[in-house]
């Protein structure tokens, strides 16, 4: 909520730098001094600055963990972290929906530290060919139950059909590039996801961007909308990795799908194991794919490489963060990334990332800084890099510092909480709130 404040033109006071800050709605007030409605005071000015008031009702719709904090690829990290960086907050009150297989009803929870959490079934047949008729009526019936002052929409499918401008205030955030993503499997449910893509961007009046890829991936369908631009935010625990590296060991973290690219880490590791390097692969993720998986299996297995890799699936939030220590650096081989999350995590735990030069990953490593980035699909260059890496290790170790003071300012949790309430602001100022 906005107050109920004069029609006093919009102004900015500068409060959540380094972005640029939200406008919102002024009012004098108690002699002139500038205050703040909802968590943050200022005391720089004459003015009252109005926003979000304690226990005004944020909701954020999308993939997220159906188990407390077992997340499931890079949006369902992002929907956790910054829910939960909300919730810690104390003075909002915060929802989210997300869509799950296997319910027959809505089941609630709450999160760690007090989001409300909205189980909604999942309707499993003829979803994107119906226009998820079935699964749009859920999630609107259980929005209005909850009446939210702002609503904030991840991805581009079922989830802005939904949600987005459906009477409440919102703002979208897109992860990833459907039409990019479908020049790789030219499927008919690719086609008409490029499709949904379009709609969500065409209805937005409010996006979240990651990067300048985004901008220039979606160009034209940008128009007329009010763009903001903030990082992912990561868990603050990743920051805190005790550095318990064993050179040459190489960690794999992501959903395993053909996109992800885990094939040509095998040809590079082929490459790597001719020259006598000793090294060991550890592949850490859900399996999307099984045939993928079979194929990377395969490879390995005739080229005699089972020695040198250890599939490990999904593992727990504590092997995960096991892995990261003893890893001397994380390969992401991928044929197209927005700004994946386990090269921000990475970073954060002061490691190295050797990854494809592509969508929005060189605006996340500075190459031969902060680490290496290679054509997508060239095995040589990929096990050059790497084998850089065991070559000088203390050169991995000094990239991987560097890229931890970066990683401070972009993607800690409070730093992206802040960014985004200040968008938030800005978009109920909009809708006059």
């Amino acid at each position: 909520m906005i107050s109920d404040s004069s029609n006093i033109p919009l102004m900015s006071c500068g409060y959540f730098s380094p972005l640029p800050c939200a406008w919102v709605r002024l009012s004098r007030r108690n002699g002139g001094r500038l205050r703040a409605n909802l968590i943050h005071r200022c005391y720089c000015s004459q003015w009252e600055i109005w926003c979000m008031r304690k226990g005004s009702k944020v909701l954020i719709v999308g993939p997220y963990p159906e188990e407390e904090g077992k997340t499931r690829g890079g949006v369902q990290a992002v929907t956790y972290y910054l829910s939960e960086g909300l919730a810690a907050l104390g003075d909002l009150d915060v929802h989210v929906i997300t869509l799950v297989h296997g319910l027959s009803e809505v089941k609630t929870r709450k999160s760690k530290f007090g989001a409300n959490v909205h189980l909604v079934p999942l309707f499993e047949k003829f979803g994107a060919t119906t226009m998820y008729a079935i699964d749009t009526s859920r999630i609107r019936r259980e929005m209005r139950s909850i009446d939210p002052d702002i609503v904030h929409v991840h991805t581009q499918t079922v989830y802005p059909l939904a949600a987005l401008e459906r009477g409440y205030p919102s703002v979208l955030t897109p992860h990833g590039v459907f039409f990019r993503e479908y020049k790789l499997h030219n499927s008919f449910m690719g086609m008409l996801g490029c499709l949904y893509e379009r709609n969500a961007l065409r209805r937005a009046k409010h996006i979240i961007l990651l990067n300048q890829y985004l901008v220039n991936s979606f160009g034209k369908m940008l128009g007329g909308r009010k763009l903001h631009f903030i990082d992912n935010p990561i868990d603050d625990k990743f920051f805190d990795v005790p550095d318990l590296t064993e050179n040459g060991d190489i960690l794999f973290l992501g959903v395993v799908i053909e996109r992800k690219g885990l094939l040509h880490l095998a040809h590079a590791a082929s490459i790597l194991k001719a020259q006598g390097a000793r090294f060991k692969v550890r592949v850490v993720g859900p399996v999307h794919d099984q045939g993928y998986l079979d194929r990377v299996k395969q490879y390995v297995a005739d080229n005699k490489l089972d020695d040198y890799f250890d599939f490990l699936g999904l593992v727990s939030e504590e092997e995960v963060m096991e892995r990261y220590a003893r890893s001397s650096m994380i390969v992401l081989p991928s044929f197209e990334e927005t700004a994946p999350m386990v090269i921000s995590q990475a970073q954060a735990a002061g490691k190295p990332v050797v990854a494809s030069a592509v969508g929005g990953i060189p605006e996340m490593i500075e190459d031969d800084v902060t680490g290496y980035t290679v054509p997508f699909g060239d095995a040589e260059a990929l096990a050059d890099r790497i084998g850089r890496i065991f070559a000088d290790p203390e050169k991995g170790k000094a990239m991987g510092q560097r890229a931890k003071s970066i990683a401070e300012k972009r993607y800690r949790r409070s730093s992206v909480v802040e960014k985004t309430l200040a968008v938030y602001n800005e978009v109920l100022a909009d809708a006059g709130k």
